[in-house]
């Protein structure tokens, strides 16, 4: 009879503490996120009371029949008796949280009719409407705690009903009150019969771990997310595309290094990896990598010693938007400016792929984040991001004189400042080139009369560096690999003579280098002027045989400019057909390639005549036409091309 007793009265302290626990956290979870205007701890301490009396109650368990039907009587009766203050108490506080909904939403939601009273007795009515609320509570939570066949989701759902109403509008509760609903939530879920100390234990310890990480995903305003864990919680919201935040490697598809000892047959399959919209109907290069650092067997990025030098010497003027203001200076910008949507299918969404000439700067996209002096990441580091929008200009020709162009009154100090100190940061970092090659790619250069100092300019002589590489290797998609033991380029330019974009663009790089001209290998996506998009709505269609390497040189107050290596070996990826479709890369003859050049070279004088005429005359009138820009240049109209992106098209 004693161990009876004994073994009954254990049973209900334990339903009143978890009793109370449900009850507790349920109003703290309602109060504090909706910051509501209530006597919490007159509603605590009724409802405790009730919690303790109703499982003391309950837990008798041949009477319990009798005491759940006397118990709920007596809350019908005093419901009966001040129903008018009840229900006016609780519309009271309904119509609180509405009208927090209303804000938070944007909707005109419609509010219940009270009765008016006094400050003093309104104050008085809430508190015993929320009480009596408060210990109906503890009735249900009590009654399902003490079932003798028991539900667990019947236990948690009323405090669970409670907490949802903040969240819907993403109001967080206090800490303290979501953990002890966790472990109220993990208490239920088992049966205090048919579990022992060690489970109880175990699944308190899982839900607690399971506060923790919503804690860190959803913290109050008044802490602040760690970019990790806010990249994560981002990525959730938004459904990121796990499978192409974590793609990789291939053309286009790194963001911090490529491994050219791999760079071996390419297939490509015809998958779509972007699709982009805009007005402009010339030639694209989306650019996603930037090769700083070349090791014989990779190109690697910029080492974080150097990206925080350049913090120092950039300050107001990224170098991705060099050939954006080179066109404010000259008066070019407004002419030239075009929009761009691009649209992340299925390449690596760590990348951001953007075109030369934006107009988005550092800090105005939260997405975005420039690294460096060579690219822009996402900055989800976890998801990537999947949709952006730049607004650009069209680059300035490289080969067209500073001289000419340039309206001096337009420049400020601080970019001329920068601008000369960023350039003493590229003679000493853009010119490496490994000792154990040097000397043969200046030996390929003697051998081959070219010469920077006989070259009328930096672009002219890299032009004629890439068609001399040209000229002499043939562009396959079969090369094989570079066997080891091997440097990429040497290999490539002495022994294979046969490759694709990437072994091209490398050579070409390292040549220049060995010249004394800053030169940079990159990654991205090409889109030949004239690819059809009617199809698609005005959408543009990248697939994965247009991912492309090229060159990048850097030419004073210009910045850093295409050099294009592999235009006279694969004219078809450069002038698609007639209706406009892309066309696929194809292999290419020794034949074909001679008849290309040779055709290139005897058109060469006349193309840059006509070039230049047509550069001068729009200068001309650029400088009739344009309006002053002083020191105020970060103040330049960035308002985008009236050119509306139609709906992207669905995925196949």
């Amino acid at each position: 009879m004693k161990e009876t007793i004994a073994k009954t009265t254990a049973k209900a302290i334990w339903y009143a503490l978890v009793t109370m626990a449900g009850v507790f956290s349920a109003f703290g979870c309602l109060v504090s996120g909706m910051n509501l205007n209530v006597d919490l701890q007159a509603i605590l301490l009724v409802s405790g009371i009730a919690a303790v009396c109703f499982s003391a109650l309950f837990s008798v368990t041949k009477y319990r029949p009798a005491f759940v039907v006397g118990t709920m009587a007596l809350l019908f009766l005093f419901f009966f008796w001040n129903w008018r203050e009840i229900v006016d108490g609780i519309l009271m506080q309904v119509n609180a949280c509405i009208q927090i909904y209303t804000e938070r939403t944007g909707f005109d939601l419609i509010q219940w009719t009270t009765d008016t009273y006094a400050e003093s007795v309104e104050q008085g009515v809430d508190r015993m409407a929320m009480c009596f609320a408060g210990a109906v509570l503890a009735w249900v939570v009590a009654l399902f705690q003490t079932m003798k066949q028991r539900y667990s989701l019947l236990c948690i759902l009323p405090p669970i009903l409670f907490l949802a109403v903040p969240l819907t509008i993403y109001l967080i509760p206090a800490y303290s009150w979501l953990l002890l609903l966790f472990l109220y939530t993990a208490v239920s879920f088992f049966d205090l019969n048919s579990h022992g100390t060690v489970t109880r234990i175990v699944l308190t310890g899982a839900f607690a771990a399971a506060l923790a990480v919503l804690l860190m995903l959803y913290p109050r305003e008044k802490y602040e997310r760690s970019d990790l864990i806010e990249d994560i919680r981002t990525g959730l919201e938004e459904g990121a595309n796990l499978t192409s935040a974590f793609r990789g490697g291939g053309i286009a598809g790194t963001d911090n290094r490529v491994d050219l000892m791999s760079a071996g047959d390419l297939n490509f399959q015809g998958r779509e990896m972007l699709r982009f919209f805009t007005g402009r109907i010339q030639e694209e290069y989306l650019k996603s990598f930037t090769g700083s650092v070349y090791t014989g067997r990779t190109w690697e990025e910029i080492s974080e010693e150097k990206a925080e030098e350049l913090t120092e010497i950039n300050k107001e003027y990224a170098v991705q938007n060099y050939p954006y203001w080179f066109r404010v200076f000259t008066g070019m910008a407004e002419r030239t400016r075009y929009r761009i949507d691009i649209v992340n299918v299925s390449a690596n969404t760590h990348c951001i792929y953007y075109p030369y000439g934006i107009s988005v700067f550092p800090g105005e996209m939260d997405i975005l984040d420039f690294h460096a002096d060579a690219d822009i990441r996402s900055s989800n580091r976890i998801f990537g991001s999947m949709e952006y929008s730049f607004t650009a200009v069209v680059p300035a020709d490289p080969s067209t004189s500073w001289n000419v162009v340039v309206q001096p009154e337009r420049m400020t100090q601080t970019y001329i400042s920068e601008m000369a100190a960023y350039q003493e940061f590229i003679r000493e970092n853009y010119l490496d080139v490994p000792e154990e090659e040097l000397a043969y790619l200046q030996n390929y250069l003697a051998e081959r009369g070219l010469s920077r100092d006989s070259a009328s300019s930096d672009w002219t002589f890299a032009n004629q560096v890439a068609e001399a590489v040209q000229r002499e290797n043939s562009y396959t998609l079969t090369p094989g690999l570079t066997p080891a033991g091997n440097t990429f380029v040497q290999y490539f330019l002495e022994t294979n003579h046969r490759g694709y974009c990437r072994h091209f663009a490398s050579a070409v790089t390292l040549l220049l280098r060995a010249a004394g001209v800053p030169a940079r290998y990159c990654e991205g996506y090409y889109c030949a002027e004239g690819t059809s998009a009617a199809a698609n709505g005005g959408w543009v269609s990248l697939i994965d045989a247009n991912a492309h390497a090229w060159t990048e040189i850097f030419i004073e107050n210009q910045g850093w400019v295409v050099l294009e290596t592999t235009r006279l070996v694969q004219p078809e990826f450069f002038n698609p057909p007639g209706d406009g479709s892309i066309m696929p890369r194809m292999e290419t003859t020794e034949e074909t390639t001679e008849a290309v050049v040779t055709t290139e070279e005897s058109t060469a004088e006349e193309t840059t005549t006509v070039e230049e005429t047509t550069t001068a005359e729009e200068t001309t009138t650029a400088e009739e036409t344009s309006e002053a820009a002083g020191e105020g240049s970060t103040e330049v109209s960035t308002e985008e091309t009236e050119t509306a992106p139609a709906q992207a098209p669905e995925d196949n």
